[in-house]
């Protein structure tokens, strides 16, 4: 092995590959800079390039029969190769139960897990699942935050609860709650006498109902009638207590 760097043409490849290295290869851009640039992957020469042309890149292990194949794949796609308008996507594919399939896929904004064709920053496919694991067990899974610094936060708290907060300039306040137990609870705090916000609602009619509610097991539908101020609870049939 060379200790100083090969000079250019001075290496001929003959075996089935352009290039190939046998052992530990490292690659380095020694610039002093914040960014450098350490290596280019170019895909094709074509006469006429045409949208979704790509290059990938194969990341190959042994098999159980000593064979050197393909496990996985990063691929990258020209999806508009006018020069005036680019678009571009990364894919990622993996085999699962020896079938190999693009697996994830990053096109513009659009974010798709498990389809090639995502319609939204995060799409799921059917049957894809998707998991966030916050860092520590105080932290929350997911968050959303605007322009003037107010925050969603959605995940598991210390004592097991499923919260959703709202943080407000570094003032966090839970607004709903499902506990380890299955209780719902809205807000965290007893309501001030004057309080226009941080109320339970409930669905209303203009008259008595009369639908049947879809079962949901060991609970029961409520509705407010509007007209007769009766608040009515569905128990095989509604009942009613009226309030005025």
């Amino acid at each position: 092995m060379p200790s100083s760097p090969i000079a250019a043409g001075s290496v001929t490849i003959t075996d089935a590959y352009a290039l190939e290295v046998l052992g530990l290869a490292a690659f380095q851009n020694p610039a002093d800079a914040a960014s450098n640039q350490v290596a280019i992957f170019k895909s094709g020469n074509r006469g006429t390039p045409a949208n979704d042309d790509e290059g990938f890149l194969s990341f190959f292990n042994d098999d159980s029969t000593g064979a050197q194949v393909e496990f996985s794949r990063l691929t990258w796609i020209a999806t508009d190769v006018q020069s005036g308008s680019k678009d571009s996507a990364i894919t990622f594919s993996t085999y699962i139960a020896n079938s190999f399939a693009e697996r994830l896929r990053i096109e513009g904004i659009n974010l798709g897990l498990g389809t090639a064709n995502p319609a939204a920053e995060y799409f799921p496919a059917a049957g894809a699942h998707f998991r966030m694991v916050a860092a520590t067990a105080a932290s929350f899974g997911f968050e959303r935050t605007d322009a003037t610094a107010r925050k969603w936060e959605i995940g598991i708290v210390t004592t097991g609860h499923f919260d959703f907060v709202d943080t407000v300039h570094s003032t966090s306040v839970p607004r709903v709650r499902i506990t380890n137990a299955g209780s719902l609870v809205t807000n965290s705090a007893a309501l001030a006498t004057n309080a226009t916000d941080g109320f339970l609602y409930i669905p209303t009619s203009a008259g008595v109902p009369t639908g049947v509610p879809t079962a949901q097991t060991g609970t029961v539908a409520m509705q407010y009638d509007t007209t007769n101020d009766d608040l009515y609870i569905y128990n095989a049939g509604w009942v009613k207590v009226a309030l005025a």
